[in-house]
């Protein structure tokens, strides 16, 4: 209070509350996928399946939830495979709801009926990411591989809307989806969606390259920098500063209990069924590396001309070559698109 009149409370950003969770250690953010089992096989899909290993069960499941909730954990993202594969979700992410997280729901929206549907809103989730590949059903189906995919994914969808809940469509950029962009950006303006792209396709997490042949080529990357995603907030090439968040306010578990720093970085940190949730979190040798990694130790990316522009993974070098130092390759192609769409007056810098 001041001068007799209260002073406005200003509620700190995204970006504030995860410097503090850092500075911390306390991961922020948790993305859990629950199965890799998935009702469709997309072309792109980055998952390898390991068929032998066990599923956490349910009370594995609600037991790592309450290990993430002493830890601090806020965010936390649900996803897979396909999360309404596994027929205890419901119990999972109810309990995850009454632990006080904030959820996000990640599946392809093709399994939703009006009772899911009904079930997904008691949860009151931030928001639901769902996958459209096409505003067309050739282009949608190819990709899934599952006939009439695209009119159950959209079904789903609004289904969702109809409950008030925030839809998030997204559509990765590939060869075979990139004169679809507006198409489904249309939709999602027309159902009352979000709307995201993504022009990196990755390697699966067990390294093969499959999936790499879907990626566009440098003419249309640049098109993607030129006319769809045209916004980019400029990199900051301070040699001391850190990569990322993987390992600092970011944490992915596997279906099996294996800990990682994120989707990409798939060095397992350590497994659920051996050591504690906090033991791995504070001892893991790999996350502690991961840690402190900063630009300085990424060969050559602290003297790039490009560094600007990019945005350096080293899970997806990790991916790629197998070396977390070096960069990544379609970082790089990456950075050099934008620059160039910059150059072209196109690029938009915040």
């Amino acid at each position: 209070m001041n001068n007799g009149r209260l002073q406005k409370m200003s509620t700190p950003s995204y970006s504030e509350i995860e410097g503090k969770a850092r500075a911390k250690n306390i991961p922020l953010y948790a993305h859990v996928d629950l199965t890799y089992r998935c009702n469709l096989t997309c072309t792109h899909c980055y998952m390898a399946t390991d068929s032998l290993a066990k599923e956490l069960s349910t009370g594995e499941c609600k037991n790592m939830l309450e290990q993430l909730a002493e830890l601090g954990t806020l965010y936390l993202a649900l996803s897979g495979g396909e999360i309404l594969v596994r027929r205890d979700f419901f119990e999972v992410a109810e309990h995850a709801r009454k632990l006080g997280f904030v959820l996000r729901l990640f599946t392809n929206g093709a399994l939703i009926t009006a009772e899911i549907a009904q079930k997904i809103a008691a949860l009151q989730p931030l928001v639901v990411e769902i996958s459209v590949y096409g505003g067309i059903k050739h282009t949608h189906d190819a990709i899934t591989g599952s006939p009439g995919s695209l009119e159950r994914t959209m079904r789903g969808v609004k289904l969702l809307r109809e409950k008030g809940l925030r839809i998030l469509l997204k559509t990765p950029i590939m060869a075979s989806t990139l004169g679809q962009v507006q198409s489904v950006e249309d939709i999602a303006g027309e159902v009352g969606a979000l709307f995201r792209t993504d022009s990196v396709i990755m390697p699966k997490t067990d390294g093969s390259k499959g999936p790499l042949d879907l990626r566009i080529d440098d003419d249309d990357l640049n098109t993607v920098f030129s006319e769809i995603n045209r916004d980019w907030r400029l990199h900051n090439p301070d040699c001391n500063a850190t990569i990322c968040n993987a390992g600092k306010s970011v944490m992915t578990i596997s279906p099996y209990g294996d800990v990682f720093a994120c989707l990409r970085i798939r060095n397992s940190a350590g497994n659920l069924r051996t050591r504690s949730l906090a033991k791995i979190w504070r001892d893991s040798e790999v996350l502690h590396g991961l840690r402190e990694m900063t630009l300085s130790k990424l060969t050559t990316c602290s003297t790039c001309r490009d560094i600007e522009f990019c945005s350096p993974c080293p899970g997806l070098a990790l991916l790629e070559h197998g070396d977390l130092h070096e960069p990544a390759q379609e970082c790089c192609r990456q950075a050099d698109a934008r620059k160039r769409a910059s150059e072209q007056g196109f690029l938009q810098l915040l």
